[in-house]
């Protein structure tokens, strides 16, 4: 299966969410994401972040949380904007304890696997032919570009390469 086929299925939502469709104009916004998103991913923080991710989603779900597309938010702020919401939905805390886990260990580690997600799906707009006959699409993949370089390889490794775990986000883009 391809890196394209196996993503669609785990992260789709974190595309649909942070990447801006084709020729729309970026606009800077408010959030900032945390330095820790480019930081390396550890097996033994993975681990943790899987074993609590789906109680996680299914808190999220149970809130009425879905992620939102805001097409000329760029990549950085729209991950920040995003997992910054999951914090003020009811029951999240309470699942991450359940799983010996709390917001800020569980917020770092998603920080990173959306980062490592969104990266993977820059390299893939990128090498798509399509878009390269549109100047308006190659800056703000530049831009992207920029936040992608910063995204460690490792990460973007174990993101594909232990994709079957992340597959409780898929549901949060689900009605």
């Amino acid at each position: 299966m391809s890196i394209s086929m196996r993503l669609a299925g785990t992260a789709g939502f974190i595309l649909a969410a942070v990447l801006a469709a084709p020729g729309c104009a970026r606009q800077p916004a408010a959030p900032k994401l945390p330095e820790a998103a480019y930081a390396p991913l550890a097996e033994d923080e993975f681990a943790r972040f899987a074993g609590a991710l789906p109680a996680a989603v299914a808190a999220l779900k149970s809130a009425g949380f879905e992620p939102d597309n805001r097409p000329n938010e760029n990549i950085p702020a729209g991950i920040a904007r995003i997992v910054g919401g999951m914090e003020k939905q009811s029951g999240v805390a309470e699942s991450l304890a359940a799983h010996q886990t709390d917001w800020a260990a569980f917020s770092t580690t998603m920080y990173k696997v959306m980062s490592a997600a969104a990266a993977i799906a820059v390299d893939m707009a990128a090498a798509a032919d399509s878009l390269k006959d549109n100047s308006l699409t190659q800056k703000n993949l530049s831009d992207d570009r920029a936040f992608a370089d910063k995204v460690p390889q490792d990460n973007r490794d174990f993101v594909i390469n232990h994709q079957e775990k992340l597959l409780p986000l898929s549901r949060l883009g689900d009605n």
